[in-house]
């Protein structure tokens, strides 16, 4: 396996983590780009290491596994923003049914403190095409989350409620999936 991954943060170091707890004075950003190359994979190890595009009854010969991500993430005071593509191609070396198979997706997520460091307000869209080879149709899948978060010790202790609608497309209609969320988050 060969990864390589760059970040240019321009405005000084960019701790990856969600909220702008730190509520900074100064705009931070970083944007990344990164990449992994897997050759030769056997069927068993992409099996492991590939998801759902690595399903052996798809492509059940040696591939190659090809990934690129790009992302980006800022903040400034009380507002926090994240965003990332992702693609994934399985390339097999020997002719199969459904020959090469690629995955696109991508996500958007903002959050806002309506009180400093303790009350936020967060939402998020995400989609991913995940090209199912065992049929010609789309089967998008869309992700929109609204959600309210209180830090009664920063991340260490806080109370998180969410409302999620996931939308898969299917070939005779699609399916909407409305989870809520309630959740209590201790880390020691």
């Amino acid at each position: 396996m060969y990864v390589g991954r760059i970040v240019y943060a321009p405005f000084g170091s960019y701790p990856y983590s969600q909220a702008a707890l730190d509520t900074p004075d100064r705009m931070k950003l970083a944007i990344g780009l990164a990449g992994a190359s897997l050759p030769s994979l056997d069927p068993g190890e992409r099996d492991r290491l590939a998801g759902r595009l690595g399903n052996t009854s798809i492509v059940p010969v040696t591939s190659d596994v090809y990934q690129l991500t790009a992302d980006i993430a800022f903040k400034y005071q009380n507002f926090s923003f994240e965003g990332g593509y992702h693609f994934r191609n399985i390339d097999p070396k020997e002719p199969t049914p459904f020959g090469q198979q690629d995955a696109n997706g991508f996500y958007l997520q903002g959050v806002y403190f309506l009180i400093p460091k303790k009350f936020e307000l967060a939402a998020r869209y995400s989609w991913v095409d995940p090209d199912n080879p065992n049929t010609t149709e789309n089967n998008e899948e869309t992700e929109y989350t609204g959600g309210l978060s209180y830090y009664l010790s920063g991340h260490s202790l806080k109370l998180q409620a969410n409302y999620s609608l996931y939308t898969t497309e299917t070939p005779d209609n699609d399916l909407d999936d409305h989870v809520v969320q309630c959740l209590v988050t201790l880390a020691f």
